[in-house]
């Protein structure tokens, strides 16, 4: 009998990290910079932004360099976890956001209500997605039940 086993992930992803030194790097490329060309009467206002707008983003490029970040997930992804879900989590985290910022009784009763909407609801995904591994177990019995405890674990 072959146990479920966890795999090990890489993920990355490309970034541009904001540190200090970086900032430093950045004002130092603005200020050698010449800024002749908005004074310049010739030269329509719209060129001049869009001239301004190049020499930034062309100094934020050279200043923010491109990394690659990665890192390593031990546990694998649940396929409970539904857009629905994410759509409730996202709105009562704007729903928290608001009652901690305005204490408005209502907005704490809506609160309460989406908590417990998402507690169902993710209960309800987390039932489904077992019955179905359940389902599609061949030893249903054993194989399943340790499947089960080691997903919660």
């Amino acid at each position: 009998m072959e146990w479920p086993r966890r795999t090990v992930e890489y993920t990355s992803r490309l970034c541009r990290p904001v540190t200090d030194k970086v900032l430093n790097i950045l004002h130092s490329i603005l200020g050698g910079l010449s800024r002749e060309y908005i004074r310049d009467p010739n030269i329509l206002v719209t060129d001049a932004f869009n001239m301004f707008h190049q020499n930034f983003v062309d100094s934020c490029l050279i200043a923010f360099l491109e990394r690659e970040v990665g890192n390593f997930s031990s546990y694998p992804k649940v396929d409970w976890y539904t857009e629905e879900l994410r759509d409730i989590k996202n709105h009562l985290d704007l729903i928290n956001e608001l009652y901690d910022r305005y204490k408005i009784v209502d907005l704490k009763l809506l609160r309460n209500q989406t908590r417990l909407r998402y507690k169902l609801e993710m209960y309800r995904a987390k039932r489904k997605a077992y019955d179905k591994t359940i389902l599609n177990s061949s030893n249903q019995q054993k194989l399943c039940g340790i499947s089960l405890i080691r997903k919660e674990s």
